[in-house]
């Protein structure tokens, strides 16, 4: 047990790492509750036969807690409810079902059907399971005799549920997993964690299956010990003990958690791997602005005081061209005030995220910058009428700005800039789109264009860092943005969301 309680305490911890302990203490904190709570019910039912599903092949005196005149049914039908704390499927299933409910990045289907899922298949195993039933019978450990249940009709049916019920659990849970992989577009890192993820549960579900069907005893917590354990006047029999399917049981739960945690740690390095490239290319980049910056302040210095030189050897009569001057300078004051927002929009954003109607960012973002440019014509299209997500206004207005500023400056020469931006949004992903009617972008541009100070064709008037702002922010949000070739001609540039919703 050792490994499997170091595999699971490396899960817990970067569990924590990624969703914050808060979340988890208060996962672990209700099964704790549950179990103490199931215990003291059954205490209370079964009394002393509790110890020994609970807490292993022991008795404790209890029975003076018990209360008296309980219909049998009844403690015989609780006996089977406390086998819920005992059930090894039980335990880790509750947690796989947590740690999928967390799927990065989270998917209501995705949480919502693995929640859904984990009850009934609880329910069958520990209410309907026939294997338990059968090795209840044989251990003949209590005062219950189990025998008259598997014989009943009603348990027979029970039987073939459970393992129909199963079967769609495993098969639905592998189904909405490799549904949920295919509808999110990711980088291949991320890609193949996931994929390892699905091969790794689904590997682990057709070894259940089988153990399950093959080895029943599997589903019996294995804490009995060779070569007999005595309760009372009873003592299990030899045929009965788990020396030989005790380390199949380790061994499936060890290739679990193997998987898990290796599933885990694959998703956990890729995205930082990500977030590393991100930001050694941010620290290039602004190391690369604040040189440009420190020259161009130093030129601006020299113009301003130059400017200023002149104006003060002008004769009065010169009014009008000493305000020039004055009008020039303070131009130049302006700009090197500005350098440090320049500098600024390399650095790594800090994020305020709220929940935002993207739609209407985006349409506000584009009515006020066509009002600073009205010759350009922009038709803002929505095809959601609410499109939610988790943004912070300000950056994402930045980043719409920008995209609009170079729409703009891609038109023809003689020609009015039309700029079309479009809303869309499916059950995952936020799309926004903007499009231009120029030139288009060459293949060398498109590879390229993101990278810091890379300004190809327009690199008189550019300094490239727009759209390496442009990406950072979006990914920071753990979103996309590509550029391509539009259809009609032109450049479009789309910009990739995560979905929120307001009552997840």
């Amino acid at each position: 047990m050792i490994p499997i309680a170091v595999a699971f305490l490396l899960l817990v911890a970067l569990l924590v790492r990624q969703y914050g302990a808060p979340r988890l203490a208060a996962y672990l904190v209700g099964l704790v509750v549950f179990w103490l709570s199931s215990f003291t019910a059954s205490v209370l039912i079964i009394g002393n036969q509790s110890a020994f599903f609970l807490i292993g092949p022991r008795l404790l005196p209890l029975d003076w807690f018990m209360i008296r005149g309980i219909p049998a049914l009844v403690r015989r039908s609780f006996l089977l409810v406390t086998m819920l704390n005992i059930s090894t499927a039980g335990f880790y299933f509750c947690f796989l079902a947590f740690a999928l409910s967390f799927s990065f990045p989270p998917s209501r289907e995705v949480k919502t059907a693995i929640r859904l899922l984990a009850v009934p298949m609880i329910i069958f195993v520990v209410f309907f399971d026939p294997t338990l039933i059968r090795y209840a019978s044989r251990l003949n450990a209590t005062s219950v005799d189990f025998r008259f249940v598997e014989l009943s009709p009603l348990f027979r049916a029970a039987r073939l549920v459970t393992r129909v019920g199963f079967g769609l659990y495993l098969a639905g849970g592998v189904a909405i997993l490799l549904r949920y992989h295919r509808s999110r577009p990711r980088t291949r890192r991320v890609q193949r964690a996931i994929t390892f993820m699905v091969l790794a549960t689904s590997i682990f579900a057709l070894m259940y299956a089988f153990f399950f069907f093959r080895s029943p005893q599997l589903l019996v917590i294995p804490t009995f010990r060779p070569p007999y354990v005595r309760m009372g006047s009873y003592e299990i029999p030899a045929s009965l003990r788990l020396l030989r399917v005790f380390p199949l049981t380790q061994i499936v739960v060890l290739v679990f958690f193997s998987a898990a945690l290796a599933g885990f740690l694959r998703l956990a390095t890729s995205e930082s791997f990500v977030d590393t490239r991100i930001r050694h290319t941010l620290r290039v980049a602004s190391l690369g602005s604040r040189v440009i910056g420190h020259r161009m302040k130093n030129l601006l210095f020299a113009v301003e005081a130059e400017i200023n030189a002149i104006r003060s050897r002008l004769p009065t009569e010169y009014e009008d061209l000493r305000g020039q001057l004055s009008a020039t300078a303070e131009m130049c004051r302006r700009t090197y005030l500005t350098m440090g927002k320049t500098i600024d929009m390399l650095q790594a954003p800090r994020l305020r995220m709220e929940l935002t109607d993207v739609a209407d960012v985006a349409t506000t973002a584009a009515s006020t910058w066509n009002g600073a440019f009205p010759d350009a014509d922009v038709c803002v299209l929505s095809h959601e009428p609410v499109s939610m997500a988790y943004i912070d206004r300000v950056h994402f207005e930045e980043v719409m700005v920008n995209l609009l500023n170079n729409a703009y400056q891609a038109a023809l020469p003689g020609t009015c800039a039309v700029i079309h931006v479009e809303i869309l949004a499916d059950n995952h992903w936020i799309a926004v789109r903007i499009t231009d009617h120029g030139s288009g972008i060459t293949a060398d541009d498109a590879t390229d264009v993101f990278d810091p100070f890379y300004t190809g064709s327009g690199g008189a008037t550019n300094w490239g860092i727009g759209l390496t702002y442009c990406r950072s922010v979006i990914q920071a949000h753990d979103g996309e943005i590509e550029i391509r070739n539009a259809s009609h001609g032109g450049a479009e540039v789309e910009i990739g969301l995560p979905r929120a919703y307001p009552w997840r």
